[in-house]
């Protein structure tokens, strides 16, 4: 039954987009234009060694596919680049793929953005950045002649599942007993590498270290000395008839101070690991195979493994199916978790300093989709009732926000990255999440028929990271916040930041001239938040007064009507 659901949560994935008109990807060209090329050089980004996605700022030289010999510096693929010749790889040699899947009009809106965390991740149909053709008769595509020289391979951002994000591929007439890489050290920062065609031994590596990317193999044996694994795919396209032998050491590692944590995944692959030290899994990790789309097996962990133990539990999994181990990871609402959300892949994660408080509504948004059973596991089963919004009308001047069970709103299932309320009968703090984060954007969510604008009323998430509310001049009182209590809450200015796992509520202009409450319906019933005019706005963080000007130290706790940053406020 494994082999024939181990796709399954691709398929998944597929069918989503199947339901998105997503607009064409931008369309490849013989030769780019000078406008072209300016544009991508603009643009360049990259995760570096240490996992920080940023803007590039590295002296480069821009390939052609004409060279022979590359020497220690970093190098970057424009365009698609053609290797019909072995290239010689000396000292430290830095490769950055680039894999341009944007449309034109990401391409454009990312031209805009100051911000380089406010670029959204895409993921699906890639071009590729380097191929190799027409190698008959070299000893190696790329080698090194001094034993010591290193290719280290560098993306421009997180990549997703690796069959939909190739950077390499092998595209050429090798003869049988030929190498692609024959250099001593290989450090893979995201490549996804790979032979879809059969070419056995096509890696002949000393050192093999992958933080993540993926791994590609097609029949026949490839090796390598030392695999050092801190995330990312090793798999094979020919189903089990792969097998990848480690002659010296084998490490599965964790860098707690890093963001490198996508997980580690063997997909029908064979392991033989024939080295002397044993294999030891750092406590952050858990293991699991997957039973159907939304149900995971957790494999039992021993501390330590012998080298045959160790390939034994891979290929008890691997062999057939898969075997995943997982980081467990910490996100605070304080900090940008983008690092740690894999584009396609397992997720499993604490909300650290998080309380969701009982007996009122919290917003809440999560970077993983969840069903019930992941509910239950992080609220309590029956403590918790999710709500999305699904519509916005205007009555005897009120402004309505209707909100309808998520069982109903959103498919039964808890959308990674989507706004909701969530109200809880008992208090619940660091809640921790076990699910499968999806490469899909909201705005393709919206285009399936999944709204959080209604008449001029946005709910939006602010999802893995903090964001700053109000940078483009808006007025405080389009913004709308839930604060304790069951109130709705203007900020006291703008710009602000929210914390992230959150929602808040966006209003067009003009929107609260022309209600003078605003009143939350659950299913059709009035009920839970009700605002009524100035009286029950309040304003966070404002200076209180009495009627007669006399200043508070805090906010008032008696009965009565006072001045909170010019409004009068009523407290019951």
């Amino acid at each position: 039954m494994l082999k024939t659901i181990k796709n399954a949560r691709m398929a998944f994935t597929m069918l989503l987009l199947a339901m998105c008109s997503m607009s064409g990807w931008a369309e490849d060209t013989d030769k780019l234009t000078d406008e072209e090329i300016a544009r991508r050089k603009s643009l360049l980004t990259f995760v570096d060694k240490d996992g920080v996605f940023k803007k590039f700022d590295k002296p480069y030289t821009v390939l052609t596919g004409e060279e022979t010999k590359l020497t220690s510096g970093w190098y970057v693929a424009l365009d698609e680049v053609v290797f019909n010749h072995p290239v010689e790889i000396e000292g430290t040699v830095n490769l950055l793929a680039l894999a341009f899947d944007y449309t034109n009009d990401e391409l454009n809106k990312i031209s805009e953005v100051e911000n380089i965390d406010d670029i959204e991740r895409t993921g699906f149909d890639s071009p590729i950045d380097f191929k190799i053709s027409d190698m008959r008769g070299a000893p190696a595509a790329f080698y090194g002649k001094s034993g010591t020289d290193s290719l280290c391979l560098y993306v421009r951002r997180y990549t997703t599942y690796p069959d939909r994000n190739k950077n390499f591929e092998l595209n050429a007439d090798i003869p049988d007993g030929q190498t692609v890489f024959n250099v001593a050290n290989v450090v893979n920062y995201g490549w996804c590498m790979g032979s879809l065609n059969k070419y056995p031994n096509w890696l002949s590596v000393k050192t093999y270290t992958m933080y993540d990317g993926g791994l590609g193999m097609n029949d026949g044996n490839e090796n390598v000395e030392d695999l050092c694994i801190y995330g990312g795919y090793i798999y094979s396209f020919a189903n089990d008839q792969t097998t990848l032998n480690v002659t010296k050491s084998l490490k599965i590692e964790a860098e707690a101070n890093k963001k490198w944590t996508k997980p580690i995944n063997f997909q029908t692959v064979t392991i033989n690991y024939t080295g002397k030290d044993n294999v030891v899994i750092p406590d952050a990790y858990s293991a699991y195979t997957m039973e159907t789309l939304f149900t995971y097996n957790q494999v039992s962990l021993e501390k330590t493994y012998t080298p045959s133990d160790f390939s034994n539990l891979i290929n008890k999994y691997a062999k057939d199916d898969a075997i995943t181990f997982i980081q467990h990871q910490s996100f605070l609402d304080t900090s940008d978790n983008y690092a740690g959300v894999p584009g396609d892949d397992l997720l499993s994660f604490t909300m650290t300093d998080r309380t969701f408080v009982a007996g009122c509504y919290n917003t809440f948004c999560c970077p993983t989709l969840l069903d019930e059973n992941a509910m239950n596991a992080a609220f309590g089963e029956g403590n918790w009732t999710l709500l999305a919004l699904t519509g916005a009308s205007y009555d005897d001047e009120s402004l309505n926000l209707e909100f309808s069970d998520y069982s109903t709103a959103t498919m039964g299932m808890v959308l990674n990255n989507f706004p909701y309320l969530i109200k809880l009968e008992k208090e619940v703090t660091n809640p921790s999440f076990f699910g499968y984060a999806l490469p899909l954007r909201i705005d393709q969510m919206f285009e399936m028929g999944l709204e959080t604008k209604f008449n001029g009323v946005e709910f939006v998430p602010t999802n893995y990271a903090p964001v700053t509310i109000g940078e483009k001049g808006d007025d405080p009182e389009s913004i709308l916040y839930v604060g304790a209590n069951d109130k709705l809450y203007f900020p006291q200015s703008l710009p602000t930041q929210m914390k992230a796992f959150r929602a808040y509520f966006h209003l067009e202009p003009n929107v609260m001239s022309a209600a003078k409450r605003v009143r939350l319906n659950i299913d059709g019933d009035a009920t839970g938040i009700e605002s009524i005019a100035d009286d029950a706005f309040e304003i966070a963080g404002g200076e209180w007064f009495t009627l007669q000007g006399v200043k508070l130290a805090s906010k008032p706790s008696t009965a009565g009507i006072y001045m909170n940053n010019g409004k009068k406020v009523i407290i019951k």
